[in-house]
């Protein structure tokens, strides 16, 4: 088994919570005693009509996105991840990911959580970021899938 250095855990930390992706890097940084960078990549063009009706409402997502990035750095420290740093960046997210934040933090590993919907809702979304990542990573790239990840959550708890 390939003994892993550096772990970017791929987070959306607004829409879609990625519980199941960060715990999951947590465990592998954990296990490998490697460091971990907890990325999310602020999308502008999704908030766009927002930024239309409220000026200042992006300006507070963003720092919502700061404050839920630090919650999960200090979470990842008490997980036992010695070494955890965050990153916010701006952009589109599947290029930013594989290109500038991959060339920047220079990951051995990416983990990320499956994109949510059944097959044609992904079919209808186009090329989503975890696609992307998998076919453009210059790493390994792990995807945490919601539906196991629950199960064995499940099985890791004894029934009270």
């Amino acid at each position: 088994m390939k003994n892993y250095t550096h772990i970017l855990a791929a987070l959306d930390v607004l829409n879609n919570p990625s519980v199941d992706a960060f715990d999951e890097a947590c465990r592998v940084a954990v296990k490998h005693e490697a460091d971990l960078t907890l990325a999310y990549v602020f999308h502008y063009n999704e908030y766009s009509s927002l930024g239309w009706m409220d000026p200042i409402g992006i300006k507070r997502l963003y720092a919502e996105a700061e404050y839920q990035l630090e919650a999960y750095r200090k979470n990842a420290k008490e997980k036992g991840v010695s070494k955890v740093k965050s990153v916010l960046d701006n952009g589109v997210p599947k290029k930013r990911l594989v290109n500038q934040l991959c060339e920047r933090i220079e990951p051995d590993l990416i983990v990320v959580g499956q994109s949510g919907g059944n097959a044609l809702e992904q079919v209808m979304q186009g090329n989503t970021v975890t696609k992307a990542v998998q076919k453009h990573a210059p790493c390994d790239v792990h995807v945490v899938d919601r539906a196991i990840a629950s199960i064995q959550r499940a099985h890791a708890t004894p029934l009270q």
